[in-house]
């Protein structure tokens, strides 16, 4: 990139802070991003912004992707390229938005962990020494036996 594209990044972040009013945390996930960005570009041979087409935008979730990159990652780095040119279009830089299009692959999703038998047998032995003991106790066995979520064990009106 050339000396011109990479101000265009200096002035979004300037635009973050005082037009934004963004995070410290969130002007530096957008500095990291878009260094990422310029680091693919460069390797490109991209020298403007204007230069970067959705075929490019394409190549470069596929090169973070195959970077180890989690879906969520990518997320982020898509949503820092659309807002980088969003304002590169407020500022009449170029027209077109070549990140509109472009969507992260999706992530796993993860299945809460479980108890096993065991864990949850040990989990009703508790001893009952008291009222609180019995109500939490009856609680763990309901819960158990039940398969209700926390949620909606504690939306139950009695």
């Amino acid at each position: 990139m050339d000396a011109g594209a990479r101000r265009q990044v200096d002035l979004f972040l300037q635009y973050l802070h005082s037009e934004r009013r963004a995070s410290p945390h969130t002007i530096n996930s957008y500095r990291r991003d878009l260094a990422s960005l310029q680091s693919f570009c460069d390797q490109q041979q991209l020298i403007l912004w204007q230069d970067l087409d959705a075929r490019h935008a394409r190549a470069y979730v596929s090169y973070a992707h195959r970077s180890g990159l989690s879906g969520k990652s990518i997320q982020r780095l898509l949503s820092a390229a659309r807002s980088f040119y969003g304002f590169l279009q407020r500022e009449q830089v170029l027209i077109g938005n070549p990140w509109l299009g472009i969507a992260a692959p999706k992530s796993p999703k993860r299945l809460p962990h479980t108890l096993s038998a065991d864990q949850a047998a040990h989990l009703v032995t508790i001893p009952t020494a008291g009222i609180i003991a019995v109500r939490d106790r009856a609680i763990l066995e309901f819960l158990y036996s039940s398969g209700l979520r926390l949620a909606e064990l504690v939306s139950l009106d009695v």
